[in-house]
């Protein structure tokens, strides 16, 4: 098991003593409640407390006092924080962990706020359950935790809406969103039919904006066999239709996830798009990280839309199983409108500018602004001219809708 050095188990130790004083000064905050929780059982004729158990992430029994009646039934797992049974910030204590087995061999405590409770908040998909408990582990220490609590009450405050239906589809200002997880897409892509080719698209902010004046966008969006839904806007619109948001399926944090299957699988992928020579580091650099990786063929965007068909041509001869292609929406998803009944592979994605990041081109947000949806804030730093109408004026303009959006009363 992974050894902590002196150091960190310093820091580690301060982070109790922190975790012990904040938890009993809560239990100072809420003690009327705790009285009149008390008294409600009593009027009902119950004990005061209940012994219940429950269990962590990784199968560990906590046992822990809960009150019968009243608000904030269970409080008293701060008793559990003092007496160092469970920590503030640990595995998590909501979500078993089902997909790892080197999970259950952590030296992390069970904990009220875990490092995948917060990313499910936001649906981030960059790592497994069991890639975060080992995550946290790695980086266990006082600012580590604390920024965790943070990001998790942050998180909560905007996208909550735990409580809410998850339908497998649901529709926004017109575009109907497959309300999907990473394996699920994933298993989508990888296990089409090589007779079919199946199109899967992605909705964010812009697209939503754009498709509201762009009929013919929105009637590719909905012509396709998936759409996914992409960001922390999606997430805001989801909510707004009463809906809650799986995942954040975007392309970037997908991709990595595509191609381990498709090495698995022995699956080819061809990349179509982006300005000469970027497609090609692209694939260098997916290739460096999975070996195994074939790529089938590659060619740029920037070609007469009249000589697709000699494209499509180059597509169907690489004998590829997935084709990437990375135009720009609306572009994007027109062009695999009007050719995907020529193509002889098992799907087609439209993907932005996913190689443009994956080439190095383009460095994508610090992870603690991807973990609380900001990503978007990073890009119009590094691109202000470009991207200013695309956020400063585009992101307004959607919560707007959305406040005036009238929510349809079914899915």
């Amino acid at each position: 098991m992974h050894q902590l050095s002196r150091p960190a188990r310093r820091r580690i130790n301060s982070f109790e003593m922190f975790e012990a004083c904040v938890a009993c000064s809560i239990i100072i905050i809420v003690s009327p409640i705790f009285v009149i929780n008390g008294i409600l059982a009593a009027i009902n004729g119950s004990p005061y407390l209940r012994q219940s158990i429950i269990q962590d992430a990784v199968g560990r029994q906590i046992v822990f006092l809960q009150w019968p009646y009243g608000i904030l039934k269970n409080t008293l797992l701060l008793l559990n924080v003092i007496r160092g049974d469970i920590s503030l910030c640990g595995v998590s204590l909501k979500h078993a962990c089902h997909d790892d087995a080197l999970a259950p061999l952590t030296s992390l405590k069970p904990g009220l706020f875990s490092l995948h409770g917060q990313r499910q908040l936001i649906g981030n998909i960059e790592m497994t359950h069991g890639e975060t408990i080992r995550f946290h582990e790695s980086h266990n220490s006082f600012h580590f935790n604390l920024s965790i609590m943070a990001k998790t009450l942050l998180c909560h405050a905007i996208y909550q809406g735990n409580a809410l239906p998850t339908p497998s589809t649901f529709n926004l200002f017109g575009i109907k969103i497959h309300n999907a997880t990473a394996k699920s897409a994933v298993d989508t892509i990888l296990s089409a039919p090589k007779e079919t080719c199946r199109s899967v698209f992605f909705v964010n902010v812009n697209s939503v904006n754009i498709a509201v004046r762009n009929n013919a966008f929105t009637s590719a969006l909905n012509n396709a066999d998936m759409v996914l839904a992409d960001g922390s806007g999606v997430r805001l619109g989801a909510r707004r239709m009463g809906v809650k948001l799986r995942e954040n399926v975007n392309g970037t944090d997908l991709l990595p996830h595509i191609c381990k299957g498709a090495s698995k699988r022995k699956l080819s992928i061809f990349m179509l798009g982006s300005a000469p020579g970027v497609a090609e580091k692209a694939a260098k650099n997916l290739q460096q990280q999975w070996p195994q990786l074939d790529i089938a063929g590659i060619h740029h965007g920037y070609f007469d839309k009249n000589h697709s068909d000699e494209v499509i041509d180059m597509i169907n001869a690489s004998g590829a199983d997935i084709c990437l292609v990375a135009m720009g929406s609306p572009v994007q998803e027109q062009w695999v409108e009007s050719h995907q009944h020529q193509l002889n592979i098992r799907t087609i994605i439209a993907v932005g500018g996913l190689f443009d990041f994956y080439s190095g081109n383009i460095r994508r947000a610090p992870p603690w602004m991807r973990e609380i949806g900001m990503e978007w804030i990073f890009r119009l730093l590094m691109e202000p001219r470009a991207k200013f109408n695309r956020y400063v004026m585009g992101n307004p303009l959607y919560l707007l809708r959305l406040a005036f959006y009238n929510r349809p009363t079914s899915h």
